[in-house]
């Protein structure tokens, strides 16, 4: 645990008192569980890969902890479980909070995406021994993951502008239509 710890930066670090850290067999990639007092779990093995490996998984699941998609999903699938299309809100948003995931720690880490993505491909190419975990590693997954790693880009004051713009111009369409 020390270990891990020192891979991650002092804000993860308080982060992470709270996380459980585990490891198992049946899982083929790292996974977070856990409402009130998350857990990461580490595939058998998994903990031997390379620090940098293992730097990643830890940041790509501290995501999901602080954004609380367990629970968001938890509570969407209890209420409305007999609802199909909750159904088909789970699996895409399962897909984007991979993609939004993936995108922060490429973000926080500033390194190479390119490491990023072989660390993807690396915990792909892991042979499943069992129980499969919500996140889609098949090859279309793990494409469209490493695709938009590789096209992250730096946010600028531009973009940011036109999208203020383009959000004041549309209220102002949609608002005058109301009055």
């Amino acid at each position: 645990r020390r270990r891990l710890l020192l891979l991650l930066e002092e804000e993860d670090r308080k982060r992470m008192s709270k996380v459980k850290l585990r490891v198992s067999d049946r899982t083929a990639s790292p996974v977070t569980y856990g409402v009130l007092r998350p857990a990461i779990v580490f595939p058998k093995g998994s903990l031997q890969n390379p620090e940098k490996e293992i730097s990643f998984w830890l940041c790509h699941e501290l995501v999901h902890i602080r954004h609380h998609d367990n629970l968001k999903m938890l509570l969407a699938l209890c209420v409305h479980w007999f609802n199909p299309l909750v159904w088909l809100m789970y699996f895409l948003f399962n897909r984007d909070m991979e993609l939004l995931c993936d995108e922060a720690v490429v973000r926080k880490k500033r390194e190479s995406r390119r490491d990023y993505a072989l660390a993807l491909l690396s915990m792909a190419q892991r042979k499943s021994l069992g129980f499969q975990t919500g996140l889609g590693f098949g090859k279309n997954a793990v494409t469209e993951r490493i695709t938009a790693v590789m096209k992250v880009k730096q946010m600028t004051w531009k973009g940011i502008l036109g999208a203020g713009a383009a959000l004041v111009i549309a209220l102002t369409v949609f608002g005058s239509h109301y009055v």
